[in-house]
């Protein structure tokens, strides 16, 4: 075996510890962002912000991730981790937005309301009082999102060059020249690549059947 596919077995294992933090930071600000408009601001300007996050997933990447790359060229974002989290947590908010929304419609507005008398701030209702009673709705939607973001290839396949390539691309740039096609240690790194996902879901599976029903079942 030549020895850059020796060496890819100890980088895609650094990778993990590159790119599994990039997208766990993405998964909490969309959690804010969504779980925020969500809950307490369905209505008004905010509302139609809501319905306008929403179109953005009427465009395919393929369609804005030119203009994208110029803008993160101008901005000297190229394969850095921060244009990383910005783009993935774009790209994925409207997803959590209204899969969100779901899970905070069955929790009574009763109880952000007893909260607030008693004293609560709304960032204090919102942490300590909604988002414990919809842990399930959490749990599923940040697996959705894990998956989404951690099997994308186009997106950093574009903006990224050699520190910061996700698992998808690395993979893909094992196939060189004085390589070729070598199936069996791709198809070998691409079990190990399947790992965190298979890992995150077992850590969260208690929390997956009621978070997939939860918000299904209207009154």
């Amino acid at each position: 075996m030549p020895f850059m596919l020796v060496m890819a077995w100890f980088d895609i294992v650094n990778r993990w510890y590159g790119i599994i933090p990039l997208i766990l930071i993405g998964i909490v600000l969309d959690y804010v962002i969504g779980g925020l408009m969500a809950r307490f601001y369905t209505r008004g300007p905010v509302g139609n912000l809501a319905f306008s996050i929403l179109q953005l997933r009427m465009f395919p990447p393929i369609a804005i991730i030119i203009p994208i790359m110029i803008m993160w060229s101008a901005l000297n974002m190229i394969d850095t981790w921060y244009g990383l989290v910005i783009i993935y947590g774009v790209v994925t908010l409207p997803f959590v937005v209204w899969l969100m929304k779901s899970f905070f419609d069955d929790v009574p507005r009763e109880l952000d309301e007893a909260a607030i008398v008693d004293g609560a701030s709304y960032w204090g209702t919102f942490f300590k009082v909604v988002l414990p009673l919809v842990k399930g709705g959490l749990a599923s939607t940040a697996l959705f999102v894990f998956i989404l973001n951690w099997s994308d290839f186009l997106v950093a396949l574009l903006l990224t060059s050699s520190e910061w390539a996700t698992i998808p691309v690395f993979l893909n740039r094992l196939v060189t020249a004085e390589t070729g096609q070598q199936h069996g240690p791709r198809a070998a790194l691409g079990l190990i690549a399947a790992i965190p996902p298979v890992v995150f879901g077992l850590m969260i599976q208690k929390y997956l059947v009621r978070g997939l029903t939860f918000g299904a079942i209207k009154k």
